[in-house]
């Protein structure tokens, strides 16, 4: 019966690849809502700016001007805030989907030695047999020339 040497270092990095794919898919969630964010105080920054714009027409205290500049001054200083976190969520993201890469290449590596010793071992076996035949034929050949 064929046992593969390292198979519990095979089981190893197969959870280690199962778990860079969970923390992977959990790192493109998180900068999916970051991306989200951005979005969000972005287009409400628009529509205040748009609100102020379209207000001006109209008559508006000095005070209400003031309220609404910096309340579009504190959107955009949150925007910028946002967009690092969408930046370092990024750079998270793409760390995770190098150490899925290497985690899928050193399971793959493990594979691919357990298939050739399985191989060898398969070769072994059938030249063991071959042999085990060949000495009945010799024996069966021999018995029936005496």
């Amino acid at each position: 019966m064929f046992r593969f040497r390292f198979e519990s270092l095979l089981k190893h990095r197969r959870h280690e690849e199962e778990l860079a794919q969970k923390q992977l898919y959990s790192a493109q969630m998180d900068l999916l809502r970051e991306q989200e964010d951005f979005k969000r105080l972005k287009k409400e920054r628009r529509k205040s700016i748009y609100r102020m714009e379209n207000r001006q027409t109209g008559s508006l205290a000095p005070h209400e001007i003031s309220l609404a500049l910096q309340y579009i001054r504190k959107l955009s200083e949150q925007l910028a805030r946002q967009q690092k976190n969408v930046h370092q969520a990024e750079q998270l993201t793409a760390t995770r989907h190098q150490a899925l890469i290497e985690a899928v290449k050193k399971r793959r590596m493990l594979e691919k030695l357990k298939e050739n010793e399985h191989r060898l071992y398969q070769r072994d076996l059938a030249r063991k047999d071959l042999k085990f035949m060949d000495e009945v034929a010799v024996n069966r050949h021999a018995r029936s020339q005496s």
